[in-house]
């Protein structure tokens, strides 16, 4: 458990020294994310708290909880990710990567997703700079 937890813990969120400038927008893009998808998660939490009110709309009101028990755990997982994005790990940029993907299909579909906010984060940890910088901590190489 003590690899996927970030180091120094979550007060370490926004120390971002060493990482290059892509980097730095691609990761404070994720969080930005994440907090969009925290608000309209609680709000959506809300209302589903109404519909259990209602005997008529109560499987919908049990749905949306269930939702978004289900998004609080993908919002988790975004913000691990972007943390351990900043510490080097190419898995955490494939598992964000794994997310615009995601958000690309559910953008195209209707069905919501991040929008584009993700979608540029993605980009920003592919190109070149990111990718070397990257690279270069996976090899152990420090900048």
């Amino acid at each position: 458990m003590q690899d996927v937890l970030p180091v120094g813990g979550f007060s370490g969120m926004f120390k971002m020294d060493g990482l290059p400038q892509l980097l730095k927008i691609s990761y404070i893009i994720w969080l930005v994310t994440a907090a969009i998808w925290l608000f309209f998660t609680f709000f959506a939490f809300v209302g589903s708290l109404f519909l259990l009110s209602s005997s008529y709309f109560r499987g919908s009101g049990v749905r949306g909880i269930v939702v978004s028990i289900i998004s609080l755990v993908l919002i988790a997982a975004i913000v691990v990710c972007a943390m351990k994005l900043k510490e080097g790990m190419q898995w955490a940029r494939w598992a964000l990567s794994a997310v615009a993907l995601i958000s690309i299909v559910l953008l195209i579909t209707g069905n919501g997703g991040s929008g584009l906010l993700s979608v540029v984060a993605a980009v920003l940890m592919w190109l070149p700079e990111s990718t070397a910088w990257l690279n270069s901590r996976h090899r152990g190489v420090s900048q």
